[in-house]
């Protein structure tokens, strides 16, 4: 899941309620981020700086501020670890 960035809690809420899948989120000063950093039922990952999203153009393109993907479920934790993209906790 990819939500719009200004919506966090509305889609963390689904998300925590649909229980399965992978969520790319932004880090932010809000209380949904602080529920998902110290949930026990979530891995999450912490990509490095230089994580970039690719252009329908196929060109990369860096991002604005620093983003996590969150997983709930066995199946969503080892895509995170296969990803080598970062440490998963």
């Amino acid at each position: 899941m990819n939500p719009p960035f200004s919506e966090g809690k509305i889609w963390h809420n689904k998300f925590i309620e649909h229980a399965n899948g992978i969520c790319l989120a932004p880090m932010s000063k809000s209380y949904w981020f602080y529920d998902v950093w110290n949930r026990q039922d979530l891995s999450i990952l912490m990509p490095t700086p230089k994580f970039k999203f690719v252009k329908p153009n196929g060109k990369p393109n860096s991002i604005f501020m620093p983003v996590i993907l969150y997983a709930i479920g066995l199946q969503g934790r080892q895509v995170l670890v296969r990803s080598n993209l970062g440490k998963v906790r």
